[in-house]
Order: C-alpha cells, then sequence, then structure tokens
C-alpha cells in the first residue's frame, strides 16, 4: 500500500474513532440534562416510572440508594431472574437498561451493573452524601466499601412527585 494512502486510512480511523467518542460524551450529557428536569409542561421527561408512588412518607435519597443496593446484594439473581422488574424504586429507563444485559446473555461470573468480579461486591459499605443537580430533582451517590474506603460504585437517583428512584448505576473506574 503506497505511504499517502496508508496515512489517509490512518487519518481517517483517528477522525471516526474522534467522531464516536465525542458522540458517546454528547448522549451521555444529553441524557443527564434530559434527567436533571421537567419539560414546560410540569411532567417528567422519559424517566416515567411505571408503578405508582412508593410510599406516603419520603425517604432520603441515600436511603432509597442502600435499600436498592442491599437487595440487589442479597438476591441470589436480581437480573437474570428479572426480579428487578418488581422493584418500584427503579425507573423506566433502568430497568430497561438491566433488560438489555438480560438480552445479551449474562456472564455467571460478572455482575453487569456494579461492573464487578461475583459474588465479590460488598455487603458492608458506606453512602457519601448526595451530590443534587441544579433544582435538587437528582441526586448522585457514590458507594464506598466500609473497610478501606475505597470508591467502589456511583448510583443516580431521579426526584419524582416526591419519592426517589434509582435511574443508573455503574462502576467507578
Amino acid at each position: 500500500m503506497p505511504p499517502d494512502k496508508k496515512k489517509i486510512l490512518i487519518i481517517a480511523g483517528a477522525v471516526l474513532f474522534v467522531v464516536i467518542l465525542l458522540g458517546v460524551v454528547f448522549l451521555r450529557i444529553s441524557n443527564s440534562n434530559r434527567n436533571a428536569g421537567q419539560n414546560e409542561t410540569g411532567n417528567q421527561g422519559s424517566q416515567a416510572i411505571t408503578k405508582k408512588p412508593l410510599q406516603k412518607t419520603q425517604k432520603k435519597p441515600e436511603q432509597a440508594a442502600k435499600d436498592f443496593y442491599d437487595w440487589y446484594v442479597n438476591h441470589p439473581s436480581p437480573v437474570k431472574s428479572g426480579a428487578y422488574l418488581t422493584r418500584e424504586d427503579l425507573t423506566s429507563d433502568f430497568k430497561e437498561i438491566m433488560g438489555i444485559f438480560v438480552s445479551r446473555g449474562i456472564d455467571p461470573g460478572y455482575d453487569h451493573v456494579f461492573c464487578d468480579a461475583l459474588p465479590s461486591l460488598p455487603k458492608n459499605v458506606t453512602l457519601g452524601e448526595p451530590i443534587y443537580s441544579e433544582g435538587g430533582k437528582v441526586a448522585l451517590i457514590i458507594f464506598r466499601d466500609a473497610s478501606d474506603g475505597k470508591n467502589l460504585f456511583q448510583m443516580w437517583l431521579e426526584n419524582i412527585e416526591g419519592n426517589w428512584y434509582v435511574s443508573d448505576a455503574s462502576c467507578i473506574e
């Protein structure tokens, strides 16, 4: 292959990589902005819930996050079994994401929600103080290993009609 053609292919590959990377970043920012606020009519965006509000008393976001995590690590198969579908404290979008993990096939030795080797998800975690979006409709909570304080996971929660719902979770790399 002539050297000029090689250079063109390398440049084209680099440009394609940058475009894909920018697309991923743009989608993440777009989703964050969409999730953080309400539309002009006062209705929530696509983060609608599938069930009625959880309860009459409101939980703090850190309690909602801890309740979901405790259920998740103590359930024998929260994703593969479809048990997550019965959780009223998850947004529809998060349930859809978990469904994608199932449809792609679950690796029995790896947790696709909290990005960890199973069964090593720690049961003893501490939660950082919530970091709220402008307007307080979205909260980010960092989970830490209780034994060494290492940051493990991050969970986003969304306040919908006064109740906190888990809208995303991922590992911290």
